[in-house]
């Protein structure tokens, strides 16, 4: 319903649940990878995106890597006992990988324990606003923005915080993040930025009692505190490179 307000028509989206009987549209792992295809296949300049995702998120060993303790992150689909993971990289290549310059794909991700899938080239520190390149980024010509959590403040989580979240009837990101929309539009001081958005999503996370708090990537770097929040704007292609910086190292090595 958010998306149709927002001008996304219900015959131009996909959805995979659990409760599907239509075995199509399961999250498993080949419908999850089918459907991103889906989403960016033959986008251009232009076209508008959104992605989002509400699961579980897991650590795996990469074993296209030379070096033997390289890591990815990975979605959970439905079937991924039987049918594996989709790792950061695979998401990676499906969704942001070869978007043309012009296009805009907004990301809302929200797991149980956050991990950083896909592994986008800037990530914003708001301590010192500014934004953080990855050690060996990869760049893309799209415009690309995420919403997730941050993994780093729940490295020590209690097993009764765990508890606590998998009891919840929404994920802390997307509950948190529509009742920040929510507030900010009952304000009524017109379109708000980057930065008071992300403020908000992390007042709304902090006034739950839990550790978690929101994280911004991107594929092109831009000032939160100017850039207006819109699922519709598109910015051009700004990097100087574009491509893995260095083959030589492994993006996920951690």
């Amino acid at each position: 319903s958010v998306l149709q307000r927002l001008g996304f028509p219900e015959e131009w989206t996909v959805t995979l649940t659990d409760d599907e009987a239509d075995p199509a549209l399961l999250p498993t792992r080949r419908n999850l990878l089918a459907a991103m295809r889906w989403l960016t296949h033959n986008v251009v300049a232009g076209d508008v995106l959104f992605f989002y995702f509400s699961g579980h998120g897991v650590q795996c060993a990469d074993d296209g890597a030379d070096e033997e303790d390289a890591m990815d992150d990975a979605l959970c689909p439905a079937d991924h006992a039987q049918a594996g993971y989709v790792s950061e990289n695979q998401v990676f290549d499906a969704l942001v990988r070869q978007l043309p310059s012009g296009v805009r794909l907004t990301l809302l991700l929200d797991f149980c324990l956050p991990c950083t899938v896909p592994e986008l080239p800037f990530a914003y520190d708001s301590h010192k606003a500014r934004w953080v390149q990855e050690a060996n980024p990869w760049h893309s010509e799209g415009d690309v923005v995420c919403i997730s959590a941050r993994p780093e403040a729940e490295e020590d989580l209690t097993l009764e915080e765990l508890q606590r979240l998998r009891s919840l009837d929404s994920g802390l990101v997307t509950s948190n993040f529509l009742q920040a929309m929510g507030t900010l539009a009952q304000r009524r001081k017109g379109p708000v930025t980057y930065q008071e958005l992300m403020s908000e999503v992390q007042a709304q996370m902090q006034s739950t009692g839990f550790r978690r708090l929101p994280r911004l990537t991107a594929t092109q770097a831009f000032d939160p505190a100017k850039r207006t929040f819109r699922f519709f704007d598109a910015m051009h292609n700004s990097n100087p490179e574009v491509g893995l910086r260095s083959k030589k190292l492994h993006r996920s090595f951690r």
